[in-house]
């Protein structure tokens, strides 16, 4: 299977919500900017008027007694516009090359699996709030109505594949065990045993559990999960002859 580190795409929805969600590291920049700016360009013309002054006074040939210097209050404006343009180029640089799981989209890009369901933890920010009405982001359902349209998914594949026994493994399945042992619970009852073995990367204990699963869903964590890491789990399913039959994301 082709690393997931090349299916990095650019979301502008999900870019423009990750953005209003550093807004004050933007603001600090664009106000920096908007009194370093006009404070450098000030200290040229100074010098520069300064040296005419000085060519004028001692008679120089040609010399012109130059304007007086203002301060350049149109600069001010330019450094705004910089200042937010370059914060939001390092944050967007930074989230785009900083090798971890961003989005659920980066996963919706099936080869072998699907994605199964994305759960929603943290509170958004005014801003962030404000731009997801703006740019119509797609909002969240409800943590229960995800779990049952993962456990609804889940179940009609294991019967399609003939997955007999399913585990829950990955960096992420700390995140929220309640809910997964929700899940597993429910799939269990409705004939596919299932379990939750966490990380079958530095656990011996879940790296053994792993061969007692036909299939495995592996739980991402954004922001967290690394695409080494994720590549690196799908790698040791397929070494231990699992099916990876889909991801789970925690945002």
């Amino acid at each position: 299977m082709e690393s997931y580190q090349s299916e990095r795409i650019v979301n502008l929805k999900y870019l423009l919500v990750k953005l209003s969600r550093f807004w004050i590291w933007i603001a600090g920049a664009a106000a920096a900017c908007a009194l370093l700016l006009p404070l450098y360009r000030f200290l040229q013309l100074r010098s520069a008027y300064q040296k005419e002054l000085a060519a004028f006074e001692q008679g120089v040939k040609d010399a012109v007694e130059p304007a007086p210097v203002s301060f350049p209050f149109s600069y001010i404006v330019i450094g705004l516009i910089v200042g937010a343009v370059l914060a939001a180029l390092v944050i967007f640089l930074w989230d785009f090359f900083g090798g971890k799981v961003k989005c659920a989209s980066e996963l919706d890009k099936p080869k072998n699996a699907q994605l199964l369901a994305v759960f929603k933890y943290t509170e958004d920010t005014k801003a962030e709030a404000f731009m997801k009405k703006l740019v119509r982001y797609p909002a969240p359902a409800e943590k229960k109505e995800e779990s049952l349209l993962m456990y609804s998914r889940l179940l009609t594949t294991c019967r399609n594949q003939e997955i007999g026994h399913l585990v829950f493994a990955g960096d992420a399945v700390g995140e929220n065990p309640e809910m997964l042992q929700f899940i597993a619970d429910k799939l269990t009852q409705s004939g596919v045993p299932t379990e939750c073995i966490g990380d079958i990367l530095n656990n011996p204990e879940a790296i053994l559990r792993l061969n007692a699963g036909d299939g495995v869903v592996l739980i991402v964590k954004a922001a967290q999960t690394t695409y080494k890491a994720l590549d690196e789990e799908i790698a040791q399913c397929v070494r231990q002859n699992t099916k990876l039959v889909g991801f789970a994301e925690f945002e």
